[in-house]
């Protein structure tokens, strides 16, 4: 039953686009973009497997509207959905343990995220792309990609979770103890400054800014000893 729920998503969504027509209208793009919220709520519900093939399902239909003729405003809109599934791809390819598929799948996500104007999008992708390259034993990349998120952060939650998340693991790894330890002391500062939360699946919140904070008390993570395997401070 569970999974019959989760494949009427893209069923309905396809359902939509049946009365709108191939490219779809606004009621499509409305529907795609609750698909994208139920997959991010219901993350932890489905094996990874099943939930990547049902995202990417949804994805070649904004693929496919995406080939027909549209208005310029509603081709930003898909290509900001197209973005935020790929996003989601990426972070369940690295789950299963696909860091080159995570990684294409997270550039693509940044990139139609620069190209829309989505700093959430274009910030959240490239730090997961910097997660995937310290797992795949490349500090320095991880690193360079954790900086390069950091120009799309706009909120104080946003800059503690870049700083947290990405940038501090990366300082470890390289040696730079003193540097990561300023970091984690930035990440704190700026979730207090902030004074709330951002809940949901690409959020983040005080219980992961601990999580990180835990892993420079206890000893750096590095890529042959993560403290933590976790692909995203998605709750």
């Amino acid at each position: 039953m569970a999974d019959n729920a989760l494949t009427a998503v893209a069923d309905s969504v396809q359902l939509q686009r049946e009365i709108e027509g191939p490219g779809g209208g606004p009621a499509t793009r409305e529907q795609v973009q609750r698909a994208v919220d139920y997959y991010a709520i219901q993350y932890a519900r489905y094996t990874p497997a099943i939930l990547a093939a049902e995202i990417h399902r949804c994805r070649t239909m904004v693929v496919d509207m995406l080939a027909r003729d549209q208005r310029e405003n509603d081709r930003t809109e898909l290509r900001r959905l197209a973005g935020w599934l790929s996003a989601q791809l990426g972070d369940l390819a690295f789950t299963l343990s696909d860091y080159a598929g995570a990684h294409i799948h997270l550039g693509t996500g940044a990139r139609l995220g620069a190209m829309v104007g989505d700093q959430r999008l274009a910030g959240w992708s490239l730090g997961a792309r910097s997660m995937v390259a310290f797992f795949g034993d490349r500090p320095a990349d991880a690193l360079d990609l954790a900086r390069h998120a950091g120009e799309y952060v706009d909120t104080a939650v946003q800059r503690a979770q870049i700083t947290a998340w990405c940038e501090r693991r990366a300082l470890a790894a390289l040696g730079r103890g003193d540097d990561a330890r300023c970091a984690a002391t930035a990440a704190q500062r700026d979730m207090d400054t902030a004074g709330r939360d951002e809940p949901g699946r690409f959020g983040f919140d005080r219980a992961e800014l601990h999580q990180h904070l835990a892993e420079a008390t206890y000893g750096s993570a590095t890529p042959a000893q993560p403290a933590s395997t976790q692909a995203t401070p998605w709750s």
